[in-house]
């Protein structure tokens, strides 16, 4: 009841919205998109990991909410603080850094995945979905709502998602999907998701190449525009993760490279340019 929605208007009153809209804004996430994906916004509790004193460790702060829909109904919500760093305010660009704390209200175990009444079989008028994006974070899913693409969800707890129980109540919505983009983080977290996903959705998976600058779609959104976004979701390919070889399987390799057991080569007089 506390939630305020985020709407298309120009001008509001609401200290939370106005707020609200400026996080959108740097994000280069217009009002329409978020109004229509139902955002909200509050002040709400976090808890500061960097209290030092008792009393101190909870704070309230401006938010924006990521509320869930399920058959229409709210079922869970992501908050998301919205303020700028005091700290901080600016990174090396000119462009606003935010703080980032978040905690959400999640009654039903485990999470459904963010967005994901987009494709359920009542609302959607197509019988076959061609393609389907998964992003790790929310703010993804309203970055490429902003790109254009109808059908986004994100997974729930991000990189520790376990794909089996995030979309075991949700197979037969997946069902009529011919592809999964796969859009997750660059992050060591972020690419072992991808993994875990693509090992999930199998044949249907392809997956997406980020600039080596950018940790998720949405840096890509605010660094490169929308026609950026759309090239790397259009050209996103298939990988077969059978080909994906681990460090623990090549345990033995890695660690005799280390300690210098390899065959190095000859000596040709270029030095570091080729020998080794």
């Amino acid at each position: 009841a506390a939630i305020k929605p985020v709407t298309e208007g120009t001008e509001t009153t609401d200290e939370d919205e106005k707020a609200a809209w400026f996080y959108l804004s740097e994000m280069g996430i217009s009002r329409k998109t978020a109004a229509e994906a139902r955002v909200g916004c509050l002040t709400h509790w976090f808890i500061n990991p960097d209290s030092k004193q008792e009393g101190e460790e909870r704070m309230r702060r401006r938010c924006i909410a990521y509320v869930n829909h399920v058959n229409g109904q709210a079922v869970n919500v992501k908050y998301r603080t919205c303020e700028p760093s005091r700290s901080n305010p600016k990174d090396s660009e000119g462009r606003t850094v935010f703080m980032k704390y978040w905690n959400q209200d999640s009654p039903t175990t485990p999470c459904a995945p963010y967005h994901i009444d987009c494709i359920n079989p009542l609302r959607v008028e197509e019988e076959v979905i061609d393609r389907l994006i998964v992003t790790e974070g929310e703010k993804d899913v309203l970055s490429l709502l902003e790109a254009g693409y109808p059908y986004v969800i994100s997974v729930p707890n991000g990189a520790s998602c376990v794909p089996e129980k995030a979309f075991e109540a949700f197979e037969s919505w997946l069902a009529p999907v011919n592809e999964v983009v796969l859009c997750g983080d660059t992050d060591l977290p972020g690419r072992t998701l991808v993994k875990k996903l693509a090992d999930y959705f199998g044949p249907r998976s392809l997956v997406v190449t980020l600039p080596a600058d950018c940790k998720d779609i949405s840096d890509v959104l605010t660094s490169y525009g929308v026609e950026t976004v759309r090239s790397i979701i259009d050209g996103a390919q298939p990988q077969h993760t059978d080909d994906i070889i681990t460090v623990e399987e090549r345990a033995e390799q890695v660690l005799d490279v280390l300690n210098g057991r390899f065959d190095k080569g000859y000596d040709v007089g270029f030095g570091p340019l080729t020998d080794r």
